[in-house]
């Protein structure tokens, strides 16, 4: 994952710093892959995740991603306050959007950074 992690993180760098002062907290990166001919499901599926995001305590920047050469795939990167404000707006997640998101994907993997 760390091949195309420094150019993504420099594409959404400007935005997402402006936004996330001061700098502490985390920033989450994770990788979508979804069933082969998914892509667009998933994508549109986390993007109705962004609406109740902003209002959650301790989001700093909340991105979804598409990559260009792999319709299937979709990158999200987050930064937060702390490991449990992120933990808490999970808790805020419909059941039923999990699930759906878990039936478009085939994997997923992810790494959190201290900033």
């Amino acid at each position: 994952m760390t091949r195309w992690l420094a150019p993504l993180l420099l594409a959404l760098a400007p935005a997402a710093l402006a936004a996330a002062e001061p700098a502490k907290g985390i920033v989450m990166v994770g990788e979508m892959i979804a069933h082969p001919g998914k892509g667009d499901a998933l994508y549109a599926r986390m993007q109705r995740e962004i609406p109740p995001i902003p209002q959650t305590k301790g989001r700093r920047a909340y991105e979804v991603v598409r990559d260009g050469k792999n319709p299937d795939r979709v990158v999200i990167v987050e930064i937060w306050d702390s490991a449990e404000d992120h933990a808490a707006s999970v808790k805020q997640i419909d059941p039923q959007a999990i699930r759906e998101v878990k039936a478009l994907m085939a994997s997923m993997k992810g790494e959190t950074f201290k900033r």
